[in-house]
């Protein structure tokens, strides 16, 4: 034990007289071990571990699946018959979610979940305070999340039964779950009996989301195998379409194709895969560089080590001083990247758009991939260590004693030179990356979305339903606000839609969309299909164009034929040989056919994870389906600066009504956060790996020009002039950038495959973004190629020659 100590201390002496190289491979490592143990914290938290729930891999939903599509909406009777049939689930419960408002000043919307009693006993995560809610509590009972508790419980925010003003009524509060949970939504804040509304209660017709919970000892396989015949069943009592077949979903979204596909959950899979290993290639680059420095450093020390063996070290003794400098080098780094690992975990976490299920917001430093990334440092510390020794093994005493710290080239530089050359590989396939990010992000950006952002505010309203409990009262606020609206200095226009961009649409529905051709009644293949319910004036308040036809008029909502405007490219595909106006359609599960009175520009989604349905049209906005959850868009010159006067005109005429006003620039930006959260990471690895190759690059040049100073002298002393020097150091670095940009394209191109599906309007192997990254990495080879260069032109000869 006292020579492991001796070894020690003499390896931090040794350290610390060359403490600038020290603190370089110090800090080259760290930034490694903490940039991709944030990274793969983040990674291990969404996609590697389960969900925060107890047993989560026995949590699931079941979907009523057509093979091409469908949906997790199952009505409250077949939930039901899966209670009472379904041997394979140990519980099967019910909800939906709701948009409500918190009485306060000002009024707040929260979402509120109506569940059957099951539900949270499911989940198994316990209250902080209070209980569960129970088949026996009446519709007054709540129970709030930790964080809307304290935001709007009275009193000691401990406490329970305490009453809370939602809607316009007062509702007990029976229980408090943790901040940190996150069911069925991040948003959800309030959990309420299914059937909290005593003067409406829940039909056996009404569509309902499910969780389910299965067995201990049975698979996802029997359950699919027993939904399939309680299918069978259903569909001979005309519960279920024929067409439909009941099928289990993993509660996990990164686990459930179906989820995955229509909720975007895929993509954020492929993207932190991406990012996975594209912080891989910086701890990969940080190792390399820290390898090419402690040769950098073992060539200095050759004499030194020559001196050691001469007087009797063994080439055991020699390697393990070696392998200890390492080692102290590692556990430095590692203490130094841990720090930095915290705070890069948060900033990661703050930036990563929000997910169902998992707090990401409150993300920590993964303990398992410390380990992983430590046990990889070390492993590289060894592998450092352990060179230095087989090549002092390898070499003459006597020869490493005679040249007197000459030149000793050969394998050495060769190894500095590979280890370089994959540096800037590396680094190349990240700035690459980035670039393609960039690029397909400013697509995006750029891409013409159909209505005028720059001119219009968002205005979403939500009305206390005991206020407002029918469409007509809903109507006459939203007109009467509309009104006032206006009447505000620089107001064009105001409308009002179901929903409005960046939002896909009201209703979407998958299926075969039937038409009236010219050669009669046709169907499209199996289609989403998106669906908008609109006022008059909101295509001339967005700013879409009216293509063909007219727009809607006050009376088509109450008019006895149903009709509609369809979007051009809708219009296209229907009826590709003439005119859309007055032919008719009928949507996917539904009776109603629509005559066709107009053609309008086509409108693009925000966030290229999804287009918004593949056929677009849009209906009038009855009066008596105008919901407690209302959307305006207001046209203006100044969207900005008339934010707070829609706020006050909202609250003249209720001040219960809680309200979200916003540019539509800046709801569109917030719909890009994803794409947005791709690029910033994606650029900052980049940039981390470009940096650590510049300095590899400045080491092993650096270390090249010390190594060949006589070299130098001589040249001069015999005619060499200062360019010849500068073009013989820079030679040595072109023959790197050279080596590294080749390496670097031909990963790119195999890489190809992983960044294709994440690319919005740009190729995969872009010219333009390869010819930056190349650009990019041979000016800054070129930099750091330039000061050694420098330096090895102002050597005077005989100071050159005086050295050796």
């Amino acid at each position: 034990m006292g020579h492991v100590f001796r070894e020690f201390r003499y390896a931090v002496r040794s350290l610390a007289r060359t403490p600038g190289l020290a603190l370089l491979a110090i800090f080259t490592m760290a930034l490694g071990i903490g940039a991709t143990t944030a990274t793969w914290s983040v990674i291990d938290g969404v996609l590697l571990r389960p969900l925060p729930f107890p047993a989560s891999e026995r949590l699931l939903e079941v979907w009523r699946w057509s093979g091409g599509g469908g949906g997790p909406f199952l009505t409250f009777d077949t939930i039901e018959t899966l209670r009472e049939t379904a041997t394979s689930l140990e519980a099967v419960e019910g909800y939906v979610t709701d948009i409500v408002v918190a009485d306060g000043a000002p009024p707040r919307t929260v979402r509120v979940a109506r569940v059957t009693a099951g539900v949270l006993p499911a989940l198994g995560v316990p209250p902080v305070h209070g209980r569960h809610l129970a088949a026996t509590d009446g519709p007054d009972a709540v129970v709030l999340r930790e964080d809307l508790w304290r935001q709007i419980g009275t009193g000691d925010w401990t406490s329970t039964n305490r009453p809370v003003g939602i809607d316009g009524r007062t509702y007990r509060v029976i229980g408090v779950m943790p901040a940190t949970f996150r069911f069925p939504g991040a948003d959800t804040q309030v959990w309420a009996p299914l059937d909290w509304d005593a003067e409406a209660p829940v039909t056996g017709g009404e569509q309902l989301r499910t969780l389910a919970r299965r067995g201990r000892d049975v698979s996802q396989q029997q359950v699919a195998a027993e939904l399939t015949a309680i299918s069978r069943g259903l569909h001979e009592q005309g519960a279920l379409r024929d067409e439909y077949t009941l099928v289990p979903e993993p509660l996990n979204p990164f686990e459930s194709e179906m989820r995955s596909g229509i909720g975007g959950y895929r993509r954020i899979r492929s993207t932190l895969s991406l990012l996975f290993g594209a912080v891989t290639f910086v701890l990969l680059i940080a190792c390399a560089n820290t390898g090419n420095l402690m040769l950098m450093r073992a060539a200095q020390r050759a004499r030194e080590t020559a001196v050691r063996q001469a007087l009797g070290a063994s080439t055991v003794r020699v390697g393990g001083h070696f392998v200890v400098e390492a080692l102290v080098l590692c556990v430095a780094a590692g203490v130094l990247g841990a720090g930095l690992a915290v705070a890069a975990v948060r900033v990661v976490a703050l930036r990563m758009p929000t997910l169902d299920y998992q707090d990401i917001g409150g993300a920590v430093v993964s303990p398992r991939a410390f380990l992983v990334v430590v046990a990889l440092s070390l492993a590289t510390a060894l592998v450092i260590g352990l060179v230095p020794a087989l090549r002092a093994s390898r070499r003459s005493v006597a020869t490493d004693l005679a040249v007197l710290g000459a030149t000793t080239g050969g394998p050495r530089r060769r190894l500095s030179g590979l280890l370089v050359v994959t540096e800037m590989a590396l680094s190349l396939m990240l700035l690459a990356g980035a670039g393609l990010f960039v690029r397909s992000f400013v697509n995006l950006q750029r891409t013409d979305l159909g209505f005028d952002v720059d001119r219009l505010a968002f205005v979403g309203l939500r009305l206390p339903e005991l206020r407002y409990e029918d469409g007509e009262a809903r109507s006459r606020y939203v007109d009467e606000l509309s009104a006032r609206l206006l009447g505000l200095p620089g107001v064009e226009a105001a409308a009002m839609a179901a929903s409005v961009p960046p939002e896909a649409g009201y209703f979407l529905a998958f299926g075969r969309m039937r038409f009236a051709g010219d050669a009669g009644p046709q169907s499209t293949s199996d289609v989403f299909v998106s669906s908008n319910l609109v006022a008059p004036g909101y295509f001339d308040t967005l700013g879409i164009p009216l293509l063909e036809g007219r727009p809607f008029t006050p009376g088509d909502a109450a008019s006895a034929e149903a009709v509609a405007i369809v979007e051009a490219g809708s219009a296209r595909r229907l009826w590709p040989d003439g005119s859309a106006i007055g032919r008719r359609f009928q949507p996917p599960h539904l009776d109603s056919w629509f005559t066709v009175v107009g053609v309008v520009g086509e409108t693009r989604q925000v966030n290229a994870d999804w287009p918004g349905g593949d056929l677009r049209y849009y209906v009038p906005f009855p009066p008596a389906q105008v919901q407690t959850e209302a959307r305006l868009v207001v046209r203006t010159d100044a969207p900005e600066t008339l934010l707070s006067a829609i706020r006050r005109e909202v609250w003249a005429i209720d001040p219960r009504v809680a309200v979200l006003a916003s540019t539509m620039e800046r709801h569109v930006r917030d719909g890009r956060a994803r794409p947005r959260f791709a690029v910033w990471l994606m650029t900052m690895f980049a940039l981390v790996g470009l940096l650590l190759a510049a300095g590899g690059i400045v080491a092993v040049v650096s270390s090249d020009v010390g190594e060949r100073t006589r070299e130098v002298g001589i040249r001069m002393a015999l005619g060499a002039t200062p360019p010849d020097v500068v073009w013989l150091v820079l030679r040595r670095g072109a023959m790197l950038t050279a080596g590294g940009t080749s390496l670097g394209l031909a990963g790119a191109w195999a890489a190809t495959p992983l960044a294709e599906s994440m690319l919005f309007e740009v190729a995969p192997l872009d010219p333009l973004s390869l010819l930056g990254a190349t650009t990019v990495l041979a000016a800054v080879a070129l930099a750091a190629t330039w000061l050694p260069a420098r330096r090895a032109a102002g050597i005077a000869p005989l100071d050159a020659l005086r050295a050796e």
